[in-house]
């Protein structure tokens, strides 16, 4: 379990849209783990994450969207309320390359959107079969 990682539950950082403090800079160091989870649902069940990190005793923090959302992207899409996995994990990424919120979150959206319209292009269009893929499932984030 998560707990059983070294230096948990200090360690373990649950990324919640319900936390009261934003993700920051200060608040991560490379031995810290971050736990972004996504529920498949067909209604949004608000507060599951927060509950659950709150039960293990381990840190909650929020992507900082309000904060640092580019003026251009602000009141453009309500699609940031529930954000998908694929979208956070590669904001996080960003973020810890570049180091800035709001280019990391530019980023992010961007790709998203290409991802996006690639998407709805191919559903108009039949497209070859190609090879299955196999997908490796991410158990961690390397944060250096």
């Amino acid at each position: 379990t998560l707990l059983d990682l070294p230096g948990a539950p200090g360690c373990i950082i649950y990324l919640s849209p319900e936390a009261d403090a934003p993700l920051e800079t200060h608040d991560v160091t490379d031995a810290d783990v971050l736990v972004i989870g996504g529920l498949v649902d067909k209604c949004v069940q608000r507060g599951l994450s927060l509950a659950r990190a709150a039960a293990l005793g381990v840190r909650c923090r929020r992507l900082p969207l309000a904060e640092n959302l580019p003026r251009e992207l602000r009141g453009a899409s309500k699609s940031l309320e529930s954000l998908n996995l694929t979208t956070v994990l590669r904001m996080v990424a960003e973020w810890r390359e570049c180091g800035e919120w709001p280019a990391a979150i530019a980023r992010a959206l961007v790709a998203e959107q290409r991802g996006a319209a690639t998407r709805r292009g191919a559903a108009k269009e039949p497209q070859p079969e190609a090879a299955p893929e196999t997908h490796a499932c991410v158990s961690s984030l390397s944060l250096t």
